[in-house]
């Protein structure tokens, strides 16, 4: 039984590469999972941030529909009616939209602002008429804009449809909104970012903790942990950015490959020092019975010289 004499290193050698092998499985396995569910987590955030904003320009360009059916209907925009309609439209998002304008030409009526408020009397940050004016009929824009609290702003600019006969504006709190959207229901574990995308630049609108982080410290962020993904809202392209928390990751990251690892390893290591004891025994047992066998041998030479 030669071949138990080095059984044991085949056997240690075998069980580390085992262990190793489980150890690199288990974990890839945790870290597919979490993958998996930052980017689910991260989809249901950029689904709820897209269809927050999208609601709330669609109620915005309800008032460039308003100015044009007034104006198609009987000629003109009546202030009165247009003053009734942009109140209802901001009392119904009171934070939301933070000031909106009915402008018709001179021909088709008066220009009609309000705020949310009640405080500002114009636009802030003031508004530029000759953008305004290049939007062909029908069309809208939708820009980033800061006003003089530094706080940003997404303004839309509508034109109605037909001949240019006016404009509707309004302001949209993009903080607010992008927010509550994030803040709102499940799921929680994400660090968010949310930036607009305008010629190649990102300009950060939205950075929102996970209310899992225990601290709002900085750390390294590992690239398999992160999420990114874009959309467009009104021509606006917007990119949100996620990152697990730790206290998300240690959900998905747990002891088992390491225990498989540690298990394997001194599994393999019993059996090769069983194996490896044997064989020792194996040697000193074939020791002994040559030694004896000589000296039968030797005992047997001298009692055939006496005899």
């Amino acid at each position: 039984m030669k071949w138990i004499r080095h059984a044991w290193i085949v056997v240690l050698l075998a069980g580390i590469t085992a262990s190793f092998t489980a150890w690199q499985w288990l974990r890839q396995q945790e870290h597919q999972s979490l993958q998996a569910e930052i980017k689910h987590r991260s989809l249901v955030k950029l689904h709820a941030v897209q269809s927050m904003l999208q609601q709330h320009v669609d109620a915005s360009m309800a008032a460039a529909s308003f100015a044009e059916a007034e104006i198609h209907g009987h000629g003109y925009v009546e202030e009165e009616d247009a003053t009734g309609f942009l109140r209802s439209i901001l009392a119904r998002h009171p934070n939301e939209i933070t000031a909106m304008a009915i402008m018709p030409t001179t021909a088709h009526g008066s220009a009609v602002f309000m705020s949310s408020d009640g405080k500002l009397r114009q636009f802030d940050p003031p508004l530029d008429m000759a953008e305004l004016s290049q939007l062909l009929p029908g069309a809208s824009r939708l820009i980033l804009m800061h006003n003089k609290d530094h706080q940003p702003r997404l303004r839309l600019m509508m034109a109605t449809s037909g001949i240019p006969s006016g404009y509707a504006i309004a302001d949209l709190n993009i903080r607010y909104l992008a927010t509550q959207a994030v803040t709102r229901g499940q799921p929680f574990g994400l660090d968010v970012k949310l930036s607009t995308l305008e010629q190649g630049h990102e300009r950060l609108i939205l950075r929102h903790l996970s209310r899992l982080r225990k601290a709002a410290a900085e750390e390294e962020e590992e690239e398999e942990r992160n999420w990114l993904s874009g959309f467009e809202v009104a021509g606006l392209g917007f990119v949100l950015r996620t990152h697990a928390a730790p206290s998300l990751v240690a959900q998905f990251l747990s002891w088992r490959p390491l225990a498989a690892l540690c298990f394997g390893m001194v599994f393999s290591w019993l059996v090769a020092l069983v194996l490896f004891n044997r064989s020792r025994y194996s040697e000193r047992l074939q020791t002994l019975v040559d030694m004896r066998t000589a000296e039968l041998k030797i005992e047997r030479q001298k009692l055939a010289s006496v005899i």
